[in-house]
């Protein structure tokens, strides 16, 4: 086994206050100063004090000196050298420099450091004043005795990102900057009687959407794709209660507060990040938050080009369950390491592909199609695009839309075994698979597949979902209802519309309508368009006309043709293979002297 390059090192991260203001008032200016100042002032006292740049991100430095003192005393050249250079610029145009240095073990890959040692030196540098040094304990424990400088001691402070609390100094030097860094405020926590659902028994976790760091609306697929990935991953271990990405997607854009995410979405834990790309170069950070303690558990910074993306993603997700306290095993592990050699391009297809088919309307299924089958040509090993076009293939039938059904039902199994010759044991695969065999009429072989799926993806909102309608179709309702209120407990803020409408049969089945009612209302509260209203307000047509309200039973099946043209007794009989048909006779026969065509 290959060992970790740890050293001890002083570190010093540096970044320019409000570069983005700068580059908005004056960008060429802005810029050629800044190039002056790295080639006039911070190479050449580098150099004097034995310190290299270990790396650079735009107006950011991470510098490395093997001595606290040599590191301490460059800071300061550098930070009086960029005072006594500014002095004749105005004060709105000058470029200052927070710094923050930490004395610790990192990680040396390449040229790059990594680990704790440096992760302390950034939140350092982001609480210092522009044109001031902030430093920790072990950085002041070095120098107090060999350099004549006074600190501001301010005390332990809990810092973003970080596990434990830091006792952080102050430099007093003449030329520093005046005033006293502005210090964060421990998170404040979430409370178990304030949570919209009770706390699972499993400890509970929910990844909120990565922050756009550089703003650039391209990089949205990237970053729903890291976050899905690091989701799906979680959603398969076994000891983990994990949301869907899908609620947690609804906070996106909103600076929601960790203890209000928490409590929203019934959980303890909270995974927060930001990413940002710049050509090949990729910055991730990403932390992770007791929302019950108000404490900050782990954190990680890491500083990586586009080809690391995957070892990234599978890092996070491994410290993220090392750091909640879940011991995996083997078998385990190897569920967080998938997909490690895909090309990107059709990685962000597959993810868009996705996004599509969720929400399947006749429209956004062939949109998904076409993308999945350009994903194939560059990726045909990859079982993901096999178990998507599978299902795809098979929804297109059961909604009645496919041009040619029995050849589309044809590579709806083709696909579904190219998927089993790859990974027969893939929780998605097995769903997939499920929703086949049902429609074959082996009810039982479902019923198997859904079960071994659940098993391996406990918290995997959609495939637990698809056991509801499994069940539903054999006959099941009460395991139907089961799995269904399940997937909304994992999707608490945003539903998939597909499982809140066979819930909401398997309960009008069991004759518990109210409940019922309530769920197919949420479906018809939506966005028009959802293929799903058409279905919802169809069934509504059943529940008015059992109640003898005749005219608004008229007016809710008029609605579901609006919505669903498409509709019809024929359909429902091929899209709903029911063990026992008598129900669903029951309904079409009802729904046919309503008014629905044959």
């Amino acid at each position: 086994m290959q060992r970790e390059n740890r050293r001890l090192a002083a570190i010093v991260v540096a970044d320019v206050a409000g570069f983005s203001r700068l580059v908005g008032l004056d960008e060429e200016g802005t810029l050629a100063a800044f190039r002056a100042h790295r080639t006039e002032l911070i190479a050449p006292l580098l150099e004097r004090h034995g310190g290299r740049i270990a790396n650079t991100a735009g107006d950011s430095y991470l510098l490395e000196f093997p001595s606290a003192v040599e590191a301490v005393r460059c800071a300061i050249a550098v930070q009086t050298g960029l005072s006594e250079r500014n002095k004749n610029i105005s004060e709105e145009r000058r470029l200052r420099m927070r710094m923050g240095i930490n004395v610790g073990d990192v990680i040396a890959e390449g040229d790059d450091l990594l680990g704790d040692g440096v992760n302390i030196a950034a939140r350092l540098e982001a609480l210092a004043t522009p044109g001031g040094i902030c430093i920790s304990r072990s950085t002041r424990d070095q120098i107090r005795d060999r350099l004549e400088l006074d600190f501001e001691d301010l005390g332990e402070v809990e810092v973003k990102n970080i596990a434990r609390p830091v006792r952080i100094f102050n430099i007093l030097f003449e030329g520093a900057a005046q005033g006293r860094p502005s210090l964060p405020n421990k998170v404040e926590s979430a409370a178990p009687e304030r949570m919209a659902q009770p706390l699972p028994t499993r400890p509970s976790v929910a990844v909120l959407p990565f922050d756009n760091i550089s703003a650039d609306e391209s990089q949205t697929t990237l970053i729903k794709g890291l976050t899905g990935d690091i989701i799906f991953a979680l959603s398969r271990l076994t000891e983990l209660f994990v949301i869907d990405q899908m609620s947690s997607e609804t906070y996106a854009g909103e600076a929601v507060s960790v203890r209000q995410a928490a409590e929203d979405l019934g959980v303890r834990y909270i995974v927060k990040g930001g990413l940002e790309r710049a050509g090949d170069r990729l910055r991730v950070t990403v932390q992770l938050i007791d929302a019950l303690e108000g404490e900050h558990v782990w954190s990680q910074r890491y500083e990586r080009t586009m080809d690391d993306l995957f070892a990234v993603r599978d890092d996070i997700t491994r410290r993220i369950v090392a750091a909640i306290g879940i011991q995996i095993g083997s078998g385990e592990n190897a569920l967080l390491n998938e997909d490690q050699d895909i090309d990107l391009e059709a990685w962000l297809l597959l993810r868009e592909a996705a996004e599509f088919a969720n929400e399947p309307s006749p429209d956004n299924l062939r949109r998904a199609r076409v993308l999945l089958e350009r994903v194939v040509k560059m990726e045909p090993d990859l079982i993901d695009v096999h178990v998507w076009l599978s299902v795809i293939h098979r929804i297109e039938v059961q909604q009645g839309t496919s041009e040619d059904p029995e050849s589309s039902l044809r590579m709806a199994w083709e696909a579904a075994r190219k998927a089993e010759a790859l990974d027969s044991n893939h929780p998605g695969l097995l769903a997939a698979l499920c929703n086949l065999y049902v429609m074959d009429g082996d009810h039982d072989k479902g019923v198997a597949a859904i079960k071994r799926a659940v098993e391996l993806a406990p918290s995997n909102a959609p495939i637990v979902g698809t056991g509801t309608l499994t069940y539903l179709y054999a006959g099941d309702y009460e395991a139907a209802v089961k799995h269904g209120r399940l997937a909304m407990r994992l999707m608490p803020r945003s539903h998939l519309h597909w499982v809140l409408h066979f819930t909401a049969m398997a309960l009008q089945l069991q004759g518990e309508v109210a409940e019922a009612e309530a769920l197919y209302q949420k479906i018809l509260a939506t966005e028009p368009g959802l293929v799903f209203q058409g279905w919802a307000n169809q069934q509504m047509a059943l529940i008015e006309a059992a109640r003898g309200d005749e005219t608004q039973a008229g007016r809710y099946l008029a609605d579901a043709l609006e919505a669903a043209p498409y509709l019809t007794q024929s359909m429902m009989r091929g899209s709903m293979p029911m063990r026992d048909p008598a129900a669903l006779n029951h309904w079409i026969a009802e729904l046919g002297r309503l008014g629905l065509p044959e």
